[in-house]
């Protein structure tokens, strides 16, 4: 039930939180976030939008079906469109954003494709000229500054939105200590830059807690952790996420998790059962499964660490 969005840490610039937003925004499907919010003004106005006909707006088919006046049609849209973004912390020109392309979809504005298309530039982070913003009625872009903000008014919309929440994944973290310019052959992260994309990913940890169904995972080599320039070279970052109670026993809900270790003593065969029928139902798999073959497979990856 999550909206799911998977990156590559290679393919952001990770210290500039707007750059992981736009990352985010851009797997994200908003014609569907914003049809679904027309949905809920039609339905909290009491009316049924499966109940107008194709080629038809909502409008014009409550207008000659209701014996409604027009005007007073866009106004009460609007006012229940607006209900839904008194909340707090939610940027007005997101809310506005969202405003006027469920008021699109209903036909109590008109939208252009041209407008229709900024509007969902701007929501997917993209830079707008002065005059584009002008133009859809935004006062600023999506920026280092509100990009945070931005970041967390898309979770709170999405769940809003008839969805559990918000789930991200980023692999290959290892990117940090270890990128390289494929041009210059440097580090791709300066320190400046790497304390700057530790300190980002501190702010999420922080923040969190406070945007109900959303979930980040973090995945990566060991190299994330233990070079010298990995997450425990930053102590405000480090502190936070490192186990407060050191255990023999393995714990897969702490925040800080080593899957080879989940591989060598958490795995049953019923889990390697379970992953090979879910590869096979992908079409990656064609072999029956065989209890043999999965105890071979756990005692190499006990033995070797290798997942």
């Amino acid at each position: 039930g999550y909206v799911a969005v998977y990156l590559r840490a290679p393919d952001i610039r990770l210290q500039h939180i707007d750059s992981v937003y736009a990352a985010i925004a851009q797997q994200v499907d908003m014609e569907e976030l914003a049809q679904r919010l027309a949905r809920r003004a039609v339905e909290k106005l009491g009316y049924d939008l499966d109940q107008v006909p194709a080629n038809t707006t909502f409008l014009s088919w409550v207008v000659r079906e209701h014996q409604r006046v027009d005007q007073l049609v866009k106004r009460d849209v609007e006012q229940v469109l607006g209900v839904f973004f008194k909340r707090e912390h939610v940027d007005p020109n997101f809310s506005l954003a969202f405003t006027q392309l469920a008021s699109g979809v209903l036909g109590v504005r008109y939208l252009s494709c041209e407008d229709q298309d900024l509007l969902l530039r701007w929501l997917r982070g993209e830079k707008l000229r002065a005059a584009e913003l002008h133009h859809i009625y935004l006062a600023r872009g999506i920026e280092r500054y509100n990009a945070r903000d931005m970041l967390h008014a898309l979770a709170d919309f999405v769940r809003q939105q008839g969805f559990t929440g918000l789930f991200v994944a980023v692999d290959q973290m290892e990117d940090l200590p270890l990128g390289r310019n494929p041009e210059t052959g440097r580090s791709k992260y300066g320190n400046a830059a790497l304390a700057d994309a530790y300190q980002s990913l501190r702010e999420m940890v922080d923040n969190l807690p406070s945007i109900p169904g959303m979930m980040i995972v973090l995945a990566g080599q060991p190299d994330f952790l233990e070079l010298p320039r990995g997450i425990k070279s930053y102590d405000a970052l480090w502190l936070r996420i490192q186990h407060e109670v050191v255990s023999s026993r393995f714990n897969r809900f702490g925040q800080l998790v080593d899957l080879d270790r989940a591989v060598a003593g958490n795995l049953a065969v019923e889990d390697v059962q379970l992953l090979h029928e879910r590869l096979t139902a992908l079409g990656t798999g064609t072999r029956p499964f065989d209890e043999g073959r999965a105890r071979d497979i756990l005692a190499t990856a006990a033995g070797d660490g290798v997942y």
